[in-house]
């Protein structure tokens, strides 16, 4: 956290480079949460140029009792809820976004039918985590993906460890539930 705390201290004395390191360094979490809580990709692209507007704004808030990438998480987080309450939005369109999908890096080893399937598979997976209530899949993208403790998700989010666990487990149930009831098992490769 100490970087933290020199990166946030360059930040506020007005360091470009060290601005451009922390959108660097945190640029893919706030795509994750905005992205996930919001469907138009202009609108998208616009909350994640304001999340850091914003970061840049409040750096001096920034006090390094928690990660930065937490602080900046909580930002984005809050960001994507004020939006999705400003335009009263239910729920998000079936987007494909080319900076979000599920990416698979195929091994070397692999036959062109096996990277075809993964690459199906995994467009599937998207599609069917589009499908489940913005907060779900919030959690879902931050634990999976951006590999954060339940801890960190519940600071992001403003809510108890317990409930970061539970949300993750309502998540993948429903996911499995609607991956299970929209495909045959020889189309999830079961």
């Amino acid at each position: 956290m100490m970087e933290d705390c020199k990166l946030a201290r360059l930040v506020r004395s007005g360091d470009r480079d060290a601005f451009r390191l922390l959108i660097n360094r945190n640029q893919r979490l706030v795509n994750h949460i905005v992205y996930k809580a919001v469907g138009d990709a202009f609108e998208r692209e616009e909350i994640c140029q304001d999340v850091f507007l914003k970061v840049y704004r409040n750096i001096g808030k920034f006090k390094g009792d928690a990660k930065l990438s937490t602080w900046i998480g909580r930002i984005a987080y809050h960001q994507a809820l004020d939006y999705r309450k400003r335009k009263k939005l239910n729920t998000v369109s079936l987007q494909k976004d080319e900076e979000d999908n599920f990416n698979y890096e195929p091994a070397a080893t692999e036959s062109a039918d096996e990277i075809s399937h993964k690459q199906d598979f995994n467009a599937m997976l998207e599609s069917q985590l589009l499908k489940l209530a913005p907060h779900y899949r919030t959690v879902l993208t931050l634990y999976h993906l951006d590999e954060m403790s339940y801890q960190e998700i519940g600071d992001i989010m403003k809510m108890p460890e317990g409930t970061v666990k539970s949300y993750l487990f309502r998540a993948r149930k429903m996911l499995r539930e609607n991956i299970t009831a929209s495909f045959s098992k020889e189309d999830i490769g079961i």
